[in-house]
């Protein structure tokens, strides 16, 4: 916690050094424009994700992904579980890259979270591990499976990225209070006599909802080769993502497009 000046008034220690598998228990931060740091009744909410899924969903019912630290105390709890209907002890989903989640809050404060592996968004109380699924998905997308394979089963590297390559896979929501309507990303299927072997070479999809989570629409923009959909927010302008590989490329700037709903 810092002041105005860049002052530190305090710190708070997060995961205990001594304690060698913490991995196991506590979960992972790797935090971005659309998985942000928040504040909720003077908490603060990191989301987080289970590192190394294949032993921690073994007792997924122990391990919650979201940290919320009180700003009075300094205290630290956890919360939220990964749904067992996503995530059961028989899925295989292939490494941590399948346990992010994505976080967003609703206009009257309900969290939501994306999960890639769903066409639910799932709602909850910022500090609850109960969860509501709501269909939020794409009209384009069919059934998203797991490997066909034991959670405890090496797989090869070649066999994963065709894993992901050839699936559809979620990403990000984020909640346009101007528009009243909300964002989700999809990363769409290559098809394996297509596909370059990198993830970035995906096409980007974003679909929008109303605020009831009705579907209005989706639009393709790129791949993840032209958009960092993980750089992107709202403004009574629309939704901005960082746009890659112009020829205007200059480290001391950072380029945005500008999504805006239209209706037809």
């Amino acid at each position: 916690l810092t002041d105005s000046l860049g002052q530190v008034r305090s710190r708070t220690v997060l995961l205990d050094k001594e304690n060698k598998e913490w991995a196991l228990t506590h979960p992972q931060y790797l935090l971005s424009a659309v998985a942000p740091l928040t504040i909720k009744d003077n908490h603060l909410l990191l989301p987080g994700f289970a590192p190394f899924p294949q032993i921690i969903m073994e007792n997924r019912e122990r391990f919650r992904f979201t940290a919320a630290v009180d700003l009075s105390t300094q205290a630290i709890s956890y919360h939220h579980l990964y749904p067992e209907s996503l995530f059961g002890k028989e899925a295989n989903w292939g490494g941590d890259l399948m346990q992010m989640v994505y976080p967003a809050f609703t206009p009257e404060g309900k969290m939501i979270h994306s999960f890639p592996n769903s066409h639910d968004l799932y709602l909850s109380e910022w500090n609850s591990d109960e969860m509501t699924p709501v269909y939020a998905g794409s009209n384009e997308v069919e059934s998203i499976h797991p490997l066909d394979c034991k959670p405890d089963e090496n797989v090869p590297d070649e066999q994963l990225l065709s894993f992901f390559l050839e699936q559809d896979w979620y990403a990000a929501v984020l909640h346009d209070p101007y528009q009243k309507v909300y964002y989700r990303y999809l990363q769409k299927a290559v098809s394996p006599a297509a596909s370059k072997k990198q993830l970035n070479g995906k096409v980007l999809s974003v679909i929008i909802m109303d605020e009831q989570f009705r579907y209005l629409g989706e639009t393709e923009i790129g791949t993840g080769e032209q958009w960092n959909w993980n750089n992107s927010f709202v403004t009574p302008e629309g939704l901005h993502i960082e746009h890659c590989g112009t020829k205007m490329e200059d480290d001391d700037y950072l380029t945005f497009g500008i999504f805006q709903p239209k209706a037809k």
